[in-house]
This record gives C-alpha cells, structure tokens and sequence, in this order.
C-alpha cells in the first residue's frame, strides 16, 4: 500500500491561517508519523499562496523526521542556479530530508512576467535539472548550455545522498510523462486523475524508463489526492469543494478525491495503491488537527 504523505494546507482564501497553526499541523503530521510534508505553487494567484521553498524552511524548522517537497515548483520560471542553492542549503538544514517535485507547467502570464518565451519552456527544465544536479555534484561548474551558462561555479553544502536531491517530475501530457521515465528521479501526479488513468500514466513513465536503458524499480511516484474526513460524505465534500475552488475555481471533479468516513477514505486510498501509486499526499483543506488526527489514527491503519 502507498505511504501517506500530507499536503501543508496553504490553499488560502481570503483570510491567512495563524502561523502557530500551520507550524502545530507540520509538527503533529511529523509525531504521528506521516511520510512527508509537501507544498504546491504557483508564481500569480488572486488568493492568498504561500511561497513553496519559504513555506518548508518553516516546516523544516519545527519537525524532525518528515520528508519534504514540493508538488510541484514550477522550474523554468524560478533560475535554476537560485533553485539549486535554495534547495541545497534547505535540504541540507533539514537533514537530507528535500525531495524536488519540478514542472514546466506554468501559465503565458508567468512566463511573460519573467521574460521567457513559453516556446522555451521544454528545453530549459531539461537543461535547467542538468544544471542543477552539476551544481549539486561538482565542484568549480563550467557549463555552456543554450540557455544557461555557469564559469567554475561552486554551491555548497551539497547534498550527501548519491544522485543528489531526487527530482521528479510533474505532468499529464505523454511527451512529459515520458521524459520522466527517461531523466528523472520519478514522476508527480496532481489532484485530478483516477485509480485507473494513474495506473496508465505510471506505465507510459516506466515503459520510457525502460527503453532508455534505466531500470524502472529505481524511480519512485506520487499522487495527490484532497480528501476530508467527516461522518456525513455529501457535507465533508461540500467543505472540500468550497476550498478547493478558491485555488482552481469551480467545478473542481469532487469523484477524483476522498471524502467521507475513514473506510470511504481508506478505500480510495488503497485503489491507488492498487494502480502502483508509491505515497499518496493527502490535502486537507485546512490545518485542522482533529482531521489531521483521523488520517493517523483511523485511515493510515486500514491502509497498511
């Protein structure tokens, strides 16, 4: 069955939660014993969103032995040097606990902002991983890419673990998913999705693996997946989708998450982990500790 992570409930509307709260939610997640910590992003919003990498740097601070990461940072409109270094010194304060969910994703907005033709997007996330796992790996980086150029460039502390800070990669589209099979650490896949289109997105990743000469058991997945325990299933979706519609508007597929009693819950979490899913980040649509309670307590049990 798949570990259980949580997403850090940083969908906000109109009103910032208490930053006691969010802090008390990552420590509680870390004593009850949860896998990992993870953040979305987004460059614009109309709504209240924290900053993926500052938002951790908090969480890192407060916990001990959850993994975290992010799902996903938008790559190609942060400098990959910027992201390495950031990432590099969280990872490394934090005790080797950082895993990089990266995407090409991104609206025409974001990349005009930042003065990026959106036709580069593909070619600078592949460069821009290249980049980062040089600057993690090396010392004195000399590199000339289409898009980036480095002159004995150092950033230290390194990360200690062999490969460096695993990322993976975030995406739907076919060219994406199979690009993950072949340069990346694993794959990222977001809120919407069935057991089943999981189960096919996962094969297309690791038939590209294979025909890349890597051996797919070395990559690793993971599926977001909002969910919202409550005795009465109609109510705890009704709450979730009024959250839900502040980050993505509305009309947010409320069959593709989990609401409902833990049995309802444990149920969709064990049919993707039936589909091969390795850590499902369950999001919660606020930092309620009672429900974070019910995850540990009540839903883990009936997935192991």
């Amino acid at each position: 069955m798949p570990k259980l992570g949580l997403l850090i409930p940083t969908i906000w509307g109109s009103e910032v939660p208490k930053t006691e709260d969010l802090l008390e939610f990552c420590r509680r997640a870390d004593a009850l014993g949860f896998d990992s910590l993870w953040v979305i992003s987004k460059l614009f919003h109309r709504n209240h969103l924290a900053h993926p990498m500052t938002m951790l740097a908090y969480a890192a601070a407060v916990t001990h032995r959850i993994g975290l990461g992010t799902a996903v940072d938008l790559l190609n409109i942060r400098h990959p040097v910027e992201m390495a270094q950031q990432a590099a010194t969280l990872n490394a304060l934090s005790g080797e606990r950082l895993t990089l969910g990266i995407s090409q994703g991104g609206r025409d907005s974001d990349y005009a902002a930042k003065g990026i033709p959106i036709s580069q997007r593909t070619g600078r996330l592949v460069e821009g991983m290249r980049v980062m796992r040089l600057l993690w790996s090396e010392s004195d980086v000399t590199f000339q890419g289409k898009y980036y150029t480095l002159d004995q460039a150092n950033i230290s502390p390194k990360p200690q673990r062999p490969g460096g800070i695993p990322l993976l990669l975030g995406s739907t589209a076919e060219a994406s998913l199979k690009r993950a099979g072949r340069i990346a650490d694993g794959w990222v896949n977001g809120g919407r999705g069935t057991p089943e289109s999981f189960a096919a997105r996962w094969t297309t990743v690791t038939r590209a693996a294979e025909e890349a000469g890597r051996d797919p058991s070395t990559l690793t997945n993971g599926k977001l997946l909002y969910t919202n325990p409550g005795p009465n299933r109609r109510q705890a979706a009704e709450e979730l989708e009024r959250n839900l519609a502040t980050y993505y508007g509305p009309g947010y597929p409320m069959d593709e998450t989990a609401c409902g009693t833990p049995a309802e819950i444990a149920d969709r979490i064990t049919s993707f982990g039936d589909a091969g899913c390795d850590l499902l980040m369950l999001g919660l649509p606020g930092p309620d500790l009672a429900k974070l309670e019910i995850l540990a307590t009540q839903v883990g049990p009936l997935t192991s």
